[in-house]
């Protein structure tokens, strides 16, 4: 089973890769706001230094915590190792994100320093309140009887920690940084590259343009404040609501040991056939007061199994 398990771990190692440069891209294209199409401005306009700098933050807070369990003797389990680079990659890109948009907003006519300052002062309660409540909320996981379960709420506990951390100082930094390099239209990538065009084009654009997004999410509210819109989404939440209620009884509790194992691992016809041919339910136990164990006695051939026992024995 331990060999199972770790070829399934390794496996799994490229999903976690995978994630992880699809966050790659999607902050990238997130935190740019591109708001102009021609082939030789996007190249200025991209963060792909930053979104690769968010992804690295994150990829550390995980490294960080587990170097802090481990000098601890804290060991890492198998639900660690699956689940706690998604929950940090998705808590931390979500912070960057907010910081990036709330930056946006700013006024451009404002120095980069002040500009971010207003950021990180307009966003940084949110994240905080919203880095604290999931930091106790895994704290509080710490107190369960059960191991795995105490590690990786220690875990996760540590990691979003050590992510707002790095949230509200290194990547602040970066993105300031980043936020310096646009003004002084400078490439991504290439930093040491700039055009003056493109300088002269910054200091002529237009500080209220909105992007497709904040247009969606407009347009959403908008939608969202009609009287009958408002009853009918209410009202599907409540029905979704009984029905979860409904069905909550029919939920399984337990976690067989072949979810933990590959679909192709052969131990999955094992655990099958254990399932089906074997169950047979708690075990029973017989005790019987004041046995003569000599093996020639009444008792030990009422109770025996072997040649020479009755055949009415209970064994």
């Amino acid at each position: 089973v331990q060999k199972e398990l770790e070829r399934e771990s390794n496996a799994d190692a490229m999903t976690v890769l995978l994630s992880f440069i699809a966050m790659f891209f999607y902050m990238t294209i997130v935190l740019g706001g591109v708001q102009s199409c021609r082939p030789n401005s996007v190249c200025f306009r991209t963060r792909v230094l930053l979104g690769l700098g968010g992804v690295l933050l994150v990829v550390c807070s995980v490294l960080c915590a587990a170097g802090i369990l481990s000098a601890f003797g804290v060991k890492s389990t198998l639900l660690i190792v699956e689940v706690i680079p998604f929950l940090a990659l998705a808590i931390g890109v979500d912070n960057m994100c907010i910081l990036a948009h709330t930056l946006q907003c700013q006024d451009t006519n404002l120095a980069v320093s002040i500009r971010v300052g207003n950021a990180l002062s307009s966003a940084g309660p949110s994240i905080t309140l919203a880095a604290t409540a999931e930091v106790l909320a895994f704290l509080a996981g710490v107190f369960t009887g059960m191991p795995a379960c105490t590690t990786f709420a220690l875990f996760a506990a540590i990691t979003v920690f050590i992510d707002y951390i790095f949230q509200v100082t290194a990547f602040v930094a970066m993105l300031k940084m980043d936020e310096q390099r646009i003004r002084d239209s400078r490439m991504d990538c290439f930093p040491c590259v700039s055009d003056r065009r493109e300088r002269r084009h910054n200091g002529n654009k237009n500080a209220s343009h909105t992007g497709a997004l904040e247009n969606l999410i407009i347009t959403l509210s908008q939608f969202l404040k009609k009287k009958v819109v408002q009853i009918s989404v209410l009202l599907t939440f409540l029905g979704m609501l009984f029905t979860a209620l409904g069905c909550i009884q029919h939920l399984d509790l337990g976690l067989e040991q072949t979810v933990a194992l590959p679909k192709d691992s052969y131990l999955q016809d094992y655990f099958n056939a254990i399932a089906t041919q074997l169950r047979v339910g708690p075990p029973v136990y017989f005790v019987q007061k004041n046995m003569n164990l000599h093996p020639e006695s009444d008792d030990v051939n009422k109770t025996c199994s072997t040649a020479g026992c009755y055949p009415n024995s209970m064994l």
